[in-house]
């Protein structure tokens, strides 16, 4: 019951799809959820609203018959030791995805535990590659990060800018398939998040993530919408303009995933 690629028809049009089967649990795959809140560094802002994000996509989730597993308050290091023992010894053959999302402070480099420190996509990458997950080998390794990723926060573009520049850490992946990395925000940028009601693209990826969608549309066209969605919903931050937030993408799957048959 691994996930495997087969070739179908589709109005007319013939696309690579990941086809997979519900294994007996009715579990698809395991989802790791990191909100981090509480911060030890003295520079760092708690972030209360946070809890909204992960509670919104527990419940996504597990209408999606994924087992889902949320750990709170991680050291960098533990953000590195969850990772590794989830997708070595909870995710199973039977499997067909791993999905980890990260609630947290960041920066242009990676994603920061509650201690400040830093842990790079790279890394991440390296760790659901390594041996000990063997049982994730050809099957989709999806990342979605709500974090920030910068301090800057631009003016809307008025004209067609010159492709943003791609950041050291991303290059450094590895060059293995079956990855998809999903950022709040473009590189360098802010990632917003209301104070009580937790951040917008949280919201937008439940939204979208629910059945209505996800039973119709492959998790790349689920992306896209989000993108659309954040993207248009303009932030006062007390500016002369509104900021924009502009969500991103960046994916090494061969194939069509689809949460749903």
């Amino acid at each position: 019951m691994t996930g495997t690629l087969e070739f179908s028809k589709k109005k007319g049009t013939e696309d690579v799809v990941y086809k997979y089967d519900i294994n007996e649990t009715r579990e698809h795959g395991v989802v790791l959820i990191i909100n981090n809140v509480y911060f030890t560094e003295k520079d760092k802002a708690d972030r209360e609203s946070s809890n909204e994000d992960a509670k919104r996509l527990k419940k996504v989730f597990e209408g999606l018959h994924y087992q889902v597993i949320v750990h709170e308050d991680l050291l960098a290091e533990e953000i590195r030791t969850n990772v590794s023992a989830i997708a070595a010894g909870v995710v199973t053959k039977k499997h067909d995805s791993f999905i980890c999302c990260i609630l947290s402070h960041g920066n242009p480099v990676g994603i920061e535990g509650v201690d400040g420190k830093t842990v790079t996509v790279a890394e991440l990458a390296d760790i659901v590659n390594s041996k000990e997950c063997s049982a994730l080998h050809g099957k989709p390794k999806i990342f979605l990060f709500q974090a920030t990723r910068g301090s800057n926060i631009p003016e809307p573009a008025v004209a067609d800018e010159e492709e943003q520049r791609v950041s050291a850490s991303l290059r450094a992946l590895p060059p293995e398939a079956d990855f998809l990395f999903g950022f709040s925000t473009s590189d360098g940028n802010v990632a917003a998040r209301d104070v009580y009601t937790g951040s917008q693209y949280i919201k937008a990826l439940c939204e979208y993530f629910d059945p209505k969608y996800s039973s119709r549309l492959s998790l790349d066209e689920l992306l896209l919408l989000v993108n659309y969605k954040v993207s248009g919903n303009p932030i006062d931050y007390n500016l002369p303009y509104k900021y924009h937030q502009m969500p991103e993408i960046r994916s090494t799957l061969r194939g069509k995933f689809y949460f749903l048959k």
